[in-house]
């Protein structure tokens, strides 16, 4: 019932028996019922649906009459139940979860608008799909957000959330004020773009991913910073898989897995996902991972990041260690002491400078060497550097003995706080360049609310620019769908490297090399994962740039500021690294075989690197699990940042192309806010 639900003291005695109160009750219920009706059919004429129910013939002045004649009505069911001892009863079912649940209905309504489901009533024609495909995304996206927005309850506000950013200043300000307008005005397009600037000026993490080949100490360095005897020293990890250290109260591990998700477990089980005789081959699936432990030096927002097995890629292309690099704000190369750069080193720097992340090397040991042997192997990891790569790099010693705790204090409070300066430096003029790019954007806004007066323009180029942004969002469905084919068909491809392997093994036995069989089979498969993983970063990029052209032209048609930048369509990094349990496998040259010929060796390596399949087969598939799933998370983040602008676009159509059926703007209020606006 809508009654007030306070409770009710009784002012008279009950003259009515108990089954004749609850008829009493029914009926005064069903009468509040048709009231709450007739207040649903009042709303209903005033409001904005796109599918009116009535037509509006009652007056304001009637409006008024009739909702005091429902109170009056109210009131005196109220005395009557009071003066038979009845209380209403209290509600039990939430707005807001009525309108989830509405919200919910809404969206199983609008997945029957895809193309397969409309096929049920005809034939659809290729335009006709993408129209339906484009329509569907369009309308999923803004649902989508008031989901998300209504999931927040509890969660802070974006209003809370600026009154409490501790930094303080101009652009702060200005958001502050763009969020007010925004709210005042009904301009819900600008919330997502107000909420991800706001996670930027919140989030001051600073990730420092750590390099090194095995035996390099690097697990002791890392656990040594921490503070802790967090990550297991002396195994071999897994490669596919860079794992993250952050602060946190609570000791644990949160480990992403295909297929299953998010999992929780005691740091006590961090080595059942990365070392390699737990989880042999990554069998486990583990996409992500990351620790949090109370390190008082990673308390400020520090975040080290673990990166095994990286040295193996430097075998490839620069291009294809890019794309496996972990996102990170800096870098550190670490080297035994007591050994030289390699190839495998040199190529890691090179890859991390092409991709403007700021490197420096680090000499692990440092204590089995005297003054005069460290200096010299600095000068030369320094000069080889310069040589090779032409960078001037940063080389400090460390190590983890108490007595050599100075260095690594240096190195910590020097070298990265500097890089932590720059980068919020940095990190803070985008933000303020992303601000003042909103502020472009909502004057824009209001002054086309402004300018419509009330009124609809006959504007065929906008509703062409509509058109064209409902389309460009099926690009993602068919690059979704080609990418999920690609990867379907991974595991299908071992016969092939087993065959390509084979003609390598036989090569070698023709020139009496020794071969480990499972190192080899185990590069051929490698090579052949980037090849796939490459395919499917070029596909991404092509999307990418299809998608900001669209919004491009949008913007210059709708003469907007609001202009996408040029890295926000680019495949995210960090890709998955192929990884296969390989265990030393030399396989010898038959005597006979050779005897007949170049083709009876390779059948004979062919055979011998079949019995390899038991570990090539199962990381196939882990492989094409983990890398769908990134494909799938990169298209995601894609689909976001298309959505966050076109919504801004497509809501700047509505008001120039529909006039928000005819509803009167506020011209006082926006002169105001532009002006406002034109102040800062």
């Amino acid at each position: 019932m809508t009654f007030p639900h306070d409770e009710q003291s009784s002012t008279g005695s009950a003259s009515l028996n108990e089954y004749q109160q609850r008829a009493l009750k029914i009926s005064c219920a069903h009468v509040d019922g048709m009231l709450g009706d007739m207040e649903g059919v009042l709303d209903a004429a005033q409001s904005k649906s796109v599918f009116p129910k009535y037509v509006n013939d009652i007056t304001p002045v009637q409006r008024k009459t009739i909702e005091d004649y429902v109170a009056r009505v109210r009131a005196q069911l109220l005395r009557i139940l009071a003066g038979q001892s009845i209380t209403p009863d209290k509600p039990h079912i939430t707005a807001s979860h009525s309108v989830h649940t509405a919200l919910t209905f809404a969206e199983i309504a609008v997945e029957e608008l895809g193309p397969e489901k409309m096929r049920g009533y005809g034939e659809v024609s290729p335009e006709g799909a993408a129209d339906l495909q484009g329509l569907m995304q369009e309308l999923q996206a803004v649902l989508g957000q008031l989901h998300s927005y209504l999931l927040q309850r509890g969660a802070p506000d974006l209003r809370d959330r600026l009154m409490k950013v501790e930094q303080q200043g101009k652009e702060i300000n200005l958001l502050g004020m763009i969020e007010e307008i925004v709210t005042r005005h009904g301009l819900v397009e600008f919330r997502t773009t107000l909420a991800m600037l706001l996670d930027r000026i919140e989030d001051t993490a600073f990730e420092i991913a750590l390099f090194g080949r095995v035996g390099s100490g690097k697990s002791s360095l890392l656990n040594h910073l921490i503070g802790a005897d967090i990550l297991p020293v002396g195994v071999t990890p897994i490669t596919a898989v860079p794992t993250r250290v952050s602060y946190g109260e609570d000791k644990k591990v949160r480990v992403w897995i295909e297929g299953l998700g998010l999992q929780e477990a005691p740091l006590e089980n961090l080595p059942d996902y990365v070392d390699e005789r737990l989880n042999p081959g990554n069998k486990k699936r583990v996409a992500r991972i990351h620790v949090y432990y109370p390190s008082e030096r990673l308390r400020e927002g520090t975040i080290l990041v673990d990166t095994p097995g990286l040295g193996s890629l430097a075998t490839t292309g620069a291009e294809e260690t890019m794309a496996y690099l972990p996102r990170c704000d800096a870098a550190v190369v670490l080297i035994d002491a007591g050994s030289t750069l390699t190839p495998d080193d040199l190529r890691i720097v090179q890859a991390l400078t092409n991709a403007s992340i700021p490197v420096s090397i680090l000499l692990s040991k440092a204590d089995l060497l005297d003054e005069t042997d460290l200096q010299r192997i600095r000068d030369y990891v320094r000069d080889h550097v310069k040589l090779e790569l032409g960078i001037d790099v940063t080389v400090r010693p460390v190590s983890v003995l108490p007595t050599h705790q100075p260095l690594l204090d240096a190195w910590f409070a020097e070298d990265l706080s500097e890089l932590y300066s720059q980068r919020q430096r940095l990190r803070g003029e985008s933000v303020t360049r992303k601000i003042f790019a909103l502020r472009n954007a909502v004057r824009a806004a209001l002054e086309t609310e402004r300018d419509r007066g009330g009124k609809s323009g006959p504007e065929p180029q906008l509703a062409v620019v509509e058109k064209e942004l409902r389309r460009t969002a099926s690009v993602l469905e068919s690059i979704s769908f080609e990418i999920r084919r690609i990867t379907l068909e991974i595991p299908a491809l071992a016969p092939s490297i087993v065959r390509k392997a084979a003609a390598e093994l036989a090569e070698a036995w023709n020139e009496n090399a020794a071969v480990d069989g499972g190192e080899l089979l185990w590069h051929t498969a490698t090579k052949a994962m980037v090849e796939v993983a490459g395919v499917i970063r070029d596909k991404l990029q092509t999307a990418g740039g299809s998608l900001r052209a669209e919004l491009l032209e949008a913007s210059a048609a709708l003469q907007s500021g609001d202009v996408t930048a040029e890295d926000e369509f680019d495949p995210k990094r960090e890709m998955p690294i192929f990884h296969m349990n390989r265990e030393v496998h030399n396989v010898k040259r038959p005597p006979i075989a050779s005897a007949f010929g170049h083709a009876a060796l390779t059948r004979s390596a062919q055979k011998k690197l079949s019995g390899l399949k038991d570990s090539l087969q199962p990381a196939l598939e882990s492989y094409a699990a983990l890398l769908g799933g990134w494909a799938g998370a990169a298209l995601n983040l894609m689909a976001q940042q298309f959505n966050s602008y076109a919504d801004r676009y497509r809501a700047q159509l509505d008001r120039r192309l529909s006039g928000r059926s005819g509803t009167k703007p506020d011209e006082y209020q926006l002169t105001r806010d532009i002006e406002t606006l034109d102040e800062v």
